[in-house]
């Protein structure tokens, strides 16, 4: 029997999904506006979920989907300096940007076209703002959510 501590965060992220729908479906239930209550349940299960606390990215714990990704992608192409994949993937995290997180587009662009420039230093400084506007939030509420 697989334990939820050896579950990764994908599988546990597809175990805690009908948790929103029984939410949701309690909250129509018991009555009320069903968009507004549907609404409100469904975005207070969603923080539940994205808040990763306990599941994913703390120490002892399996890296979260970004995490993995950004670990398994971003960092080695920067660390051999291949600047031109290091470009290609910070155009597919801009694409990937969550709605509602103003400017991670654009820093991910400015930072692959530093990358495909040959500028590293400029491409670390722009990840770096990104992580600093987001980070916080994107734990908060996104952490368990495969962008990829």
């Amino acid at each position: 029997m697989t334990s939820w501590r050896t579950l990764g965060a994908e599988s546990k992220h597809r175990a805690l999904v009908p948790l929103g729908v029984v939410v949701t479906s309690l909250a129509l239930l018991i009555g009320g506006s069903a968009c507004s209550e549907s609404k409100a349940a469904g975005n207070s299960a969603s923080g539940a979920m994205g808040s990763g606390a306990g599941i994913c990215g703390d120490k002892d714990l399996p890296d979260c989907p970004l995490q993995n990704w950004m670990k398994a992608t971003l960092r080695p192409y920067l660390n051999a300096q291949d600047t031109v994949r290091l470009a290609g993937s910070l155009e597919q995290l801009a694409e990937k940007a969550p709605p509602g997180y103003a400017g991670w587009r654009e820093t991910a662009l400015t930072a692959a076209n530093a990358a495909r420039s040959g500028d590293l230093s400029t491409a670390k400084t722009e990840c770096k703002h990104c992580h600093d506007q987001h980070r916080n939030r994107f734990r908060t509420e996104r952490r368990t959510i495969a962008l990829f």
